[in-house]
């Protein structure tokens, strides 16, 4: 029982310090400070490109990588599910310049969450106008 009740301390003492490390980037301003650091210390054009080996930088990279995938999926009823329509040939780098240059214009209207900022940033950039004509266009 002793073991048990250490075990339990052990693990809370452990998930609190996973929470406080998780909660680190949480913030679009920290993704911000992420994405520059990674702008800043990126080499090369195109297809052959060296990002810094930090982890700000690929914090960003792979956050900015997941939110460009979901940026393509599409609902059952053929609506972007992000509801921003980027072209194919938009880059990650052209991505994240993006996010930075919105959160810079807009620093506190997305104060907390990451993810809103980044969607708000890619329909702000690639609003899919298409999308909603044809969709109005369903709807007579």
């Amino acid at each position: 029982m002793r073991y048990a009740n250490i075990l339990v301390v052990v693990l809370i003492a452990a998930s609190n310090s996973l929470s406080q490390t998780a909660r680190a980037t949480e913030g679009a301003s920290d993704m911000v400070h992420n994405c520059q650091n990674l702008e800043r210390g990126t080499k090369g054009r195109g297809e052959h490109i060296r990002i810094p080996n930090t982890r700000p930088a690929l914090l960003c990279w792979g956050y900015m990588q997941a939110m460009q995938d979901m940026s393509v999926l599409v609902t059952s009823e053929g609506r972007r599910l992000g509801g921003s329509c980027p072209p194919e040939q938009t880059t990650l780098l052209q991505l994240i310049h993006i996010f930075i240059s919105r959160e810079r214009a807009n620093p506190s209207e997305e104060r907390g969450n990451t993810a809103s900022a980044v969607i708000k940033a890619f329909q702000d950039a690639f609003p899919c106008h298409q999308q909603r004509a044809s969709a109005q266009s369903g709807m007579r």
